[in-house]
């Protein structure tokens, strides 16, 4: 489950958490969970000084919500098909996206 936040006042669904609604500042909110699927929204791809290639992406989630992540997959374009997975990294779970289906 990904969480995502909803506001009560205005509808405006959105990630990262905040205390107030970046629309209409309302502190009426709740926690929803997102089923982690969604698309990718826009995107850019760079090479590490070791030479892999990372990519980093705007995921536009099935409930509406956009946000930032790592994207892992073979090919990548705007409209591919992603779902959220879990990684330890440093003692902490991070949401990264792969390909639908992989």
């Amino acid at each position: 489950m990904l969480p995502f936040i909803e506001c009560d006042a205005c509808g405006h669904k959105f990630f990262y958490p905040r205390a107030r609604c970046p629309r209409c500042f309302s502190n009426k909110l709740q926690v929803k969970n997102s089923a982690g699927v969604g698309s990718v929204f826009s995107y850019t791809k760079f090479n590490t000084k070791s030479g892999e290639s990372v990519i980093y992406a705007i995921i536009e989630l099935a409930e509406g919500v956009r946000m930032y992540s790592n994207v892992f997959a073979q090919r990548i374009y705007v409209g591919l098909r992603v779902k959220a997975i879990f990684k330890e990294l440093k003692g902490k779970r991070v949401v990264y996206f792969e390909e639908e289906g992989a």
